[in-house]
């Protein structure tokens, strides 16, 4: 009687250890993803293919590593007796004529050898170069096995050869797999091992044996149900609440599936679209614990697309926005990271063998950057209802209007298909949406009285608003067409003060030239300010080139050899430039080098001409190249040996607008757009006076005076509020004319204007700088005075009068 509770506590322990072991033959089989996030709580080292044994020994004292390590190598050795005693007695049963009686025979010796593989792998080795080890033992176990067919003729030596098949795979996958990955490959070798015993030997038997192996090792035998339970979970399961049926979804059964699963994707965004929330859940357990990534990836594009199509309104947008943020944020990559079976550096040298061939057939992912464009633009939307006007609000919501407009190019090039409408869709409803915000924006800007701004002192050049208002500059645009039918082109210089236009000509190239000629502006003060040496800044001038290319023309220029460019920088350069002309033999190019000045410093640093000696070659043999200077020094501010490099080439000045058009800018703004008429005709003229053509300064102080009727709520703009404006807009602008007096005047120069500022008379050493000055447009001869000089902008000379930088010189 006594030991009636001690049996029944034994039964009850076996019975627990038999579940165990159950639910671990289930979980390493069906759910491998979810077996691994157990095993981390086990041993924080232990993975589905490492060998547990060798950290049993390390860890002794670890209870469930101790219990996991009994059941996995029990299950590893069981399963392939099970399957293949299943497949015997099934064959029997059903009268199949290949399971005749050596079946048994030979599916027995290669379990047999299974056995002793897997006793011999249980010892514990080390796992380094655990899969080399594995290939030697298993290569060796197959010559053993054809020698001993050579030398034993007959039944006994074929016993022989499957006893050394079944030592050489037990001994290699306990090795190389793990004993948790051997139940896999257990379950392929029972069902492999026991079909093709059946078969008459030879070449027939291993034909079979390989097929039933890689059945096995793909999981046909189980997958094959997931189609049809799909469907049937699908028909009569699923009905008006995909929720309930989770727990049933093919996934969740078994997180491994090669075949197609019907339905899943309807049914997931099914299900997102009932609750948010599980379908996120869903969405992020199919990337955690199961291979359907791309299925996971191409579910969350379509929720995320039918979403984007949905809104109406810019509540909507900003709504969706928050809502999908989470999906473009997904790692996709997922196989550009590193996976947790890698652990040496031969693991290492196989998983990037494997990726190296994944990347040749995958298919670049270009559905998620436009999703990101979606929500960069909804975060846009949402910032321009910080304005502080109605008005400006409207005309900040012009930038996410015209990026919707581009986007729809790129949205037509997706190689998926079904994306396509809706995508479309979303630009249409998005643009539309913003359409009816700025309309309303308007009615209430007119109701408040408020006066357009469009003038950009400090827009970007390549702002296409900025662009409209400049004028002038047909000077410039004669000289480049002049340059663009020239057979033999010289070199041109641009040259002029800062601030003039200069670099805005540059990057309208691409609107007035035609399509053979390709502008490459070029922004020295990047390429050539950052570099520290020759390489360096080789490596700047290409990216900058092939970045122009794609912006200016959308042409793709072939990469250089980036260690030739380390080594040899200028040599390569000419080879790079020479595969762009046989890749574009019909365009001319149009090398434009902006802030050329700074290429003093780069010689200065590295001690070599080299820079130029290259500038010069490619001018004099390169006849599919142009070279365009611009700057705001002319060569003869410029070290002496710039002479030597700038030969034959013609300087066009960048000077200030004519009156008729500066009146035009000031007036007119912008031509495509109505201006309300706010200037007394006097405060035009003042405008004039202070800024005397300057672009920017006229813009700026522009801008300062509309700023002033606004804040007034005023809307006629007299002398003495252009007089009131000029403060503020010298005070807005206090870099630029800092900039003007510390970098763009000589130290003489600075101090000839300091005497004339303080009419102190002038000497016969300031001659020189005077001159300079004079042919910089900095100063002009008074009218009203024969022998005096007067500043040509006067905004320089008020505020050069009432700060006075000269008091800081030590």
């Amino acid at each position: 009687m006594r030991n009636k509770p001690k049996q029944a506590q034994s039964w009850a322990q076996f019975g627990r250890s038999v579940r165990s072991a159950l639910r671990l033959l289930y979980f390493s089989y069906f759910k491998p993803f979810s077996l691994q996030a157990e095993l981390k709580t086990i041993h924080p080292d232990l993975k589905l293919n490492s060998n547990p044994f060798l950290l049993l020994k390390k860890d002794p004292n670890n209870r469930r590593l101790e219990d996991y390590v009994n059941q996995a190598w029990w299950l590893t050795v069981v399963v392939p007796i099970m399957i293949t005693m299943i497949i015997g007695g099934l064959g029997q049963f059903s009268n199949f004529d290949f399971l005749t009686d050596t079946y048994f025979v030979r599916a027995g010796s290669i379990l047999v050898g299974w056995l002793i593989g897997s006793i011999l792998a249980r010892r514990g080795r080390s796992q380094r170069n655990r899969y080399l080890m594995a290939a030697v033992i298993f290569t060796l176990g197959l010559g053993l096995s054809l020698l001993i067919g050579l030398l034993i003729p007959g039944e006994l030596g074929r016993m022989a050869v499957d006893v050394a098949v079944g030592v050489a795979g037990g001994v290699a996958y306990g090795v190389a797999g793990g004993v948790a990955g051997g139940v896999a490959v257990g379950v392929a070798l029972g069902v492999a091992g026991g079909v093709a015993g059946g078969v008459a030997g030879g070449v027939a038997g291993g034909v079979t044996f390989t097929i039933g192996w890689l059945l096995g090792i793909f999981r046909m035998y189980w997958g094959i149900f997931m189609p049809v339970w799909s469907l049937v979970l699908d028909r009569f399961m699923i009905g008006n609440s995909v929720a309930a049926a989770i727990p049933y979804l093919p996934y969740r059964l078994d997180e491994i599936i090669y075949l197609p699963l019907p339905f899943l994707n309807r049914n997931l965004i099914r299900l997102y679209q009932e609750s948010p929330h599980l379908g996120k859940q869903e969405l992020e357990y199919l990337l955690e614990f199961t291979n359907q990534k791309k299925r996971a990836r191409q579910v969350m594009y379509s929720i995320a697309t039918l979403r984007l199509a949905d809104c109406r309104n810019v509540q909507d947008i900003k709504a969706v926005a928050q809502e999908i943020a989470w999906i473009p944020n997904q790692s996709f990559d997922d196989e550009a990271n590193e996976p947790d079976w890698v652990s040496d550096s031969f693991d290492r040298m196989v998983w990037q063998f494997s990726q190296f061939f994944s990347r040749l057939v995958r298919k670049k992912d270009r559905i998620n950057p436009i999703l990101l464009r979606f929500l960069e633009l909804a975060r846009d939307i949402h910032a321009s209802g910080a304005a502080t006007s109605p008005y400006r609000q409207r005309e900040n919501l012009e930038l996410p209007k015209q990026a919707l407009e581009n986007l729809k190019g790129d949205i037509a090039a997706l190689p998926d298909r079904a994306l396509i409408p809706d995508l479309l869709r979303a630009v249409r409803q998005w643009q539309q949406a913003i359409q009816d915000l700025q309309d309303r924006l308007s009615e209430a800007a007119q109701r408040t009285g408020e006066i357009p701004n469009p003038y950009s002192p400090n827009a970007s050049l390549i702002d296409p608003a900025a662009v409209q208002q400049f004028r002038g500059r047909r000077d410039v645009f004669q000289e480049l067409e002049n340059l663009a039918q020239a057979s033999s082109p010289p070199m041109l210089l641009l040259w002029g003060n800062r601030r003039m236009g200069k670099s805005w000509a540059l990057n309208y190239l691409p609107r007035c030239l035609n399509s053979r000629i390709v502008p490459l502006r070029v922004d020295l003060q990047g390429s050539a300010g950052s570099a520290t040496s020759l390489a360096g800044f080789a490596r700047n001038l290409a990216q900058d080139i092939t970045k122009a290319a794609d912006q200016a023309r959308n042409l793709q220029f072939p990469p250089p050899n980036a260690q030739a460019l380390k080594d040899d920088p200028f040599s390569e350069l000419q080879h790079w430039f020479s595969e762009i002309e046989q890749r574009y033999p019909d365009r001319r190019f149009w090398l434009c080098l902006d802030e050329y000045e700074r290429l003093e410093a780069l010689v200065k640093t590295t001690d070599s001409h080299a820079p130029l000696n290259f500038f010069r070659y490619i001018f004099q043999n390169r006849r599919a190249w142009t070279l365009l200077f611009c700057g705001s020094h002319d060569p003869s501010e410029l070290a002496p040996y710039w002479s030597d490099y700038l030969i034959n080439t013609r300087t066009v000045k960048v000077s200030y607008l004519s009156e008729a058009d500066s009146r035009d800018l000031i007036i007119k703004p912008e031509p495509d757009r109505a201006f309300p008429d706010i200037y007394d005709p006097a405060a035009v003229d003042r405008i004039w006076h202070w800024t005397a053509g300057h672009p920017c300064w006229t813009q700026s102080l522009c801008y300062a005076v509309v700023q002033l009727l606004n804040h007034e709520q005023r809307r006629r703009a007299t002398v003495e509020d252009v007089d009131r404006a000029l403060d503020r807009s010298i005070q807005s602008s206090s870099n630029i004319l800092q900039e003007f007096w510390r970098s763009s005047l000589t130290e003489s120069q600075r101090i000839l204007l300091e005497r004339l500022l303080t009419q102190q008379p002038l000497r016969p050493e300031d001659d020189r700088p005077l001159q300079k000055l004079l042919e910089k447009e900095i100063l002009r001869p008074d009218p009203t005075d024969p022998t005096g000089y007067r500043f040509w902008v006067l905004l320089y000379h008020h505020h050069l009068t009432t700060a006075q930088p000269w008091r800081d010189r030590p």
